[in-house]
């Protein structure tokens, strides 16, 4: 059977969750961004076929400006369960503009993650955080705009990161970079 994969709304989620066997399901991707979560369902978390998991927010690259109002329907992680990782084939993870103030150690033992996204989460405590983003071997692309601990210490992150993460986005000028090195490589594809 070919895996396919299926980005399911919220509703779709729990019907998933009461109708089928997590371990025989083929459901590689969910997209569970702004739906006003503050826990991530348990159907999500027992799916151990599952490479890409966004439970963030669309918005979070958009600059706020006057008159700019957060989504009502964002999610609101303060923390991320320890079951999340034993996700080991995930390989995009993007838990942009939640509440996280740390990760939990055992995230570095998601060895097939690629890119994470952490962007939005000011009160994150990048110092704690380095170490288990350092266990991350196979990470290329990560997302730390709007984090003000890494605004504060951007020559540390950035020398503790450099040697692994290809693309580090901590400023706009670097989510502008690597999004055209993005674009010009996928033109180039085409």
């Amino acid at each position: 059977m070919k895996t396919r994969n299926i980005y399911l709304t919220c509703l779709m989620l729990f019907a998933f969750a009461c109708s089928a066997d997590p371990k025989k399901t083929h459901v590689v991707s969910i997209d569970l961004n702004n739906k006003n979560l503050s826990v991530i369902p348990d159907s999500v978390l027992n799916n151990s076929n599952l490479t890409h998991l966004a439970i963030g927010s669309r918005a979070a690259l958009l600059t706020p400006f006057e008159g700019f109002e957060e989504p009502e329907d964002r999610n609101h992680l303060t923390s991320l369960p320890d079951k999340l990782c034993n996700l080991q084939r995930l390989t995009v993870l993007s838990v942009s503009d939640n509440d996280l103030e740390q990760l939990p150690a055992c995230l570095g033992n998601l060895q097939q993650l690629e890119k994470l996204d952490l962007s939005g989460n000011s009160k994150l405590d990048i110092r704690s955080a380095m170490p288990v983003l350092q266990e991350l071997k196979k990470l290329k692309e990560l997302n730390l705009y709007g984090i003000v601990s890494v605004l504060k210490d951007t020559a540390w992150v950035r020398q503790q990161l450099s040697a692994t993460v290809e693309k580090l986005s901590i400023t706009r000028a670097d989510l502008v970079k690597n999004y055209s090195t993005d674009s010009a490589s996928r033109k180039q594809e085409n």
